[in-house]
């Protein structure tokens, strides 16, 4: 079996409600669920490439508050890895309040950054790198020193090992990750931040700024997606489902699905499907556990349009 891939970034606590529609301001109002869950791009990254079959390992700062035990537990029932996570005393997580509207699937999310200090170079630089098949980094603003840092760490000691990063946010400092990595997420937000207005356009735009042979990919939500190399664009179109369950965390299934097409070798264009695919089948459910029942139809599905062609 391959080595785990790691992902580097924020766990969150998210407590999420779902509604029938948005929230009319000042009212009160009964509402069908209320959960609370762990969030964070790359936490939910990790368990969706454990969902799939991967072994996956997250690294992120953790805090003994009240909600340890249910950070662990939650990592440990979708069988991602944390032992490598310092604990800090006397934080606290940071927690995010998410409302989704049942009726079209939108989400709205509120977030609380509290005083738990991220991952610094130091504790990165502890790890064995020759440990993992992958390593992906959610690109933070609020900790871009320690983040390239951390990829030249790798850089320098595993020429070799794979490097993907994130880019969501519209923060101007995260310019400087694009040049870094093997694999490029950018989100719909960053890019039209950056200027660009469709995600072919984003995507041929950004591969002008990073190294040559670096894969860029750009989710544009009910669109589908785009991903280019060495000058090759192509577009996918998005697959939903019947009905419209739970987008939160769709994109970090994009991003973990596209991982895992890459981690096992498959050509991007096809791993350009995959990920739409998968994403598409994880908004038709409630959260991630499960998701990989859907990995072989999928993968069927593919190689049947594959023989057509």
């Amino acid at each position: 079996m391959k080595k785990p891939t790691l992902c580097v970034g924020l766990v969150c606590v998210d407590v999420v409600a779902e509604t029938e529609g948005f929230p009319v301001e000042d009212t009160d109002q009964r509402i069908p669920d209320l959960s609370y869950r762990r969030g964070g791009n790359a936490s939910n990254s990790s368990t969706v490439l454990a969902q799939l079959g991967m072994k996956s390992e997250f690294l992120g700062t953790l805090t003994n508050s009240m909600q340890l035990d249910f950070i662990r537990e939650d990592f440990s029932k979708h069988c991602v890895t944390i032992e490598q996570c310092p604990i800090f005393p006397d934080c606290e997580f940071s927690t995010s309040i998410v409302i989704i509207s049942t009726i079209n699937g939108t989400q709205t999310i509120l977030h609380h950054p509290k005083n738990l200090p991220e991952l610094d170079i130091q504790h990165f630089s502890n790890l064995d790198l020759t440990n993992y098949s992958w390593i992906h980094f959610e690109g933070r603003s609020t900790n871009i020193d320690n983040i390239k840092q951390m990829i030249r760490t790798v850089r320098e000691r595993l020429e070799y090992m794979k490097i993907s990063v994130e880019i969501e946010k519209a923060r101007p400092v995260l310019d400087e990750l694009l040049p870094l990595a093997d694999v490029v997420f950018v989100s719909k937000e960053y890019a039209y931040f950056s200027g660009f207005r469709t995600m072919k356009e984003a995507v041929e735009g950004f591969l002008d700024v990073t190294k040559p042979g670096t894969i860029v990919v750009c989710a544009w939500g009910s669109e589908g997606a785009a991903a280019g190399q060495n000058g090759t664009v192509v577009s996918q179109s998005a697959c939903p489902p019947v009905q419209i369950v739970d987008t939160l965390g769709a994109g970090d299934t994009f991003n973990a699905a596209f991982i895992y097409s890459q981690v096992n070798l498959w050509d991007w264009e096809k791993g350009l499907e995959f990920a739409c695919q998968i994403a598409g089948n994880k908004i038709g459910q409630k959260g991630f556990l499960g998701i990989g029942r859907f990995k072989h139809p999928v993968e069927a599905l593919l190689k049947s349009q594959q023989q057509r062609r």
